[in-house]
């Protein structure tokens, strides 16, 4: 009985610490310092809300491609630099730091885990 209470304290420990915590892929992280609209689009849900630099609107995934493009097109990435992330409910969010050639900007995302993969469901590009 007792080794039956232990595991199932184990389990349920590990149910409720280890779903929350949703890590930014490693293949976003790159898709981002390389400038690569087509692989960070990989990662946004079907519809995502976006605001880059106050222009605010709701894409489909295709269309927030075009713009995350046009946008690394004017500001060629240097560095990115994730400075904190939280987490609850299969949510994360994610603050951090791009460096550009042209200037310097805040990015926030909102992650949500799905059955295969993160997905992107909010993302802000705000000047510093």
């Amino acid at each position: 009985m007792k080794n039956i209470l232990i595991i199932a304290f184990t389990l349920f420990g590990m149910a409720l610490f280890g779903q929350d915590k949703i890590e930014m892929p490693e293949k976003l992280k790159t898709g981002i310092k390389k400038g690569d609209a087509q692989t960070v689009a990989i990662f946004f849900n079907e519809n995502i809300e976006m605001s880059i630099e106050g222009d605010e609107n709701i894409y489909s995934s295709r269309q927030a491609e075009f713009v995350l493009q046009k946008f690394f097109r004017a500001h060629k990435p240097k560095s990115f630099l994730i400075n904190h992330q939280g987490y609850k409910n299969n949510t994360s969010y994610v603050i951090a730091n791009l460096q550009t050639f042209e200037g310097n900007f805040k990015m926030i995302f909102l992650l949500k885990r799905t059955e295969v993969t993160v997905k992107i469901h909010q993302l802000r590009i705000e000047n510093e």
